[in-house]
């Protein structure tokens, strides 16, 4: 699901953005799906090298925390599913963006989650270690049943997603 999903946020954003105003902003904007992440995050290293991005907002998924689900909340955050998408804070992830997708948010009523984000694991970090001068931010989807046959996110939270990324491209701050 998780990769799946960002697929599809990746394209609803690509189809939702304001072109003229990326074209006016002289933003090049790309989205890629990255292969092989779960085995050494060699997609995002391939890209991170061609493209050589100055920000790139990459798209994953996190796990609902709570005693019922077993993850605890200190580990990740207090993430609940169907309140919105996740902005990651951690090792990596670049504090300004962070505090302004945070800000776009609370400025469109955009149901975001704050989320503790480890070294690793991720393209995030292998983008950050590949390419030149990129600033990395990571979004996250609240996941029940990560990488099991079953895996669900809600809609509301993709929907948080898509509206908090096109909110970025738009805002002029890039």
């Amino acid at each position: 699901m998780d990769d799946k999903a960002g697929v599809y946020i990746t394209s609803e954003v690509l189809r939702r953005v304001n072109k003229d105003f990326l074209k006016a902003a002289d933003i090049d904007l790309w989205g890629v799906g990255m292969a092989q992440e779960e085995t050494g995050l060699r997609g995002s290293k391939v890209a991170a090298r061609r493209i050589n991005p100055d920000i790139s907002i990459d798209i994953d998924v996190c796990p609902v925390t709570g005693k019922e689900y077993d993850i605890d909340p200190a580990k990740y955050g207090d993430i609940k599913f169907g309140k919105g998408v996740v902005i990651e804070n951690g090792p990596g992830k670049s504090p300004k963006i962070v505090k302004e997708l945070i800000e776009l948010a609370k400025k469109n009523n955009i149901p975001y989650q704050l989320g503790v984000c480890r070294a690793g694991g991720t393209n995030t970090s292998a983008i950050q270690e590949h390419a030149s001068d990129c600033e990395t931010v990571l979004l996250s989807l609240p996941n029940h049943n990560m990488h099991q046959p079953n895996e669900t996110c809600h809609w509301d939270d993709v929907e948080a997603c898509i509206d908090l990324i096109v909110k970025y491209l738009e805002s002029g701050d890039l």
